[in-house]
């Protein structure tokens, strides 16, 4: 409920807000830099410059939405394994032992250790059948 509610007030009040705040220093760059007169509140060119402003906060809040969103969502575990979802137990098991034998500890030093745990882990989650389910469930 409260991730709803902060969604809601960062899509909504904070882009407004922001928008408020950064068309007083475009005006300012404006009338500082460029020489020219700043549009008055209220006319046409001031409420295209707070719309304009407006799009931009809205963008860049939702692309940093998106990128979060994408560098948040955890290793596919079939990937881990280089095994197609469609695969077997068997496949599973040969998909970890290629694996193993690359990337193992004690072969390729203790920097492959949190690798090799990870697709231990994912190994584990894949054989059993009920974990298996569920994963692919959450994974849709």
């Amino acid at each position: 409920m409260y991730r709803l509610i902060a969604s809601f007030l960062g899509w909504r009040f904070i882009p407004d807000l922001l928008a408020g705040q950064l068309i007083i220093y475009l005006h300012l760059f404006y009338a500082r830099v460029l020489g020219g007169h700043p549009p008055a509140p209220n006319t046409l060119e001031y409420i295209k410059h707070r719309r304009y402003l407006y799009a931009l906060v809205v963008f860049s809040y939702a692309v940093y939405t998106f990128y979060h969103a994408a560098t948040s969502i955890g290793p596919n575990y079939y990937e881990l394994l280089g095994v197609e979802p469609t695969a077997d137990e068997g496949a599973l098991k040969a998909g970890f032992r290629a694996f193993a034998r690359k990337y193992h500890p004690d072969r390729a030093g203790p920097q492959a250790e949190s690798l090799f745990m990870e697709v231990r882990d994912a190994y584990e989650a894949l054989k059993d059948p009920v974990t298996r389910f569920a994963y692919d469930r959450q994974a849709l």
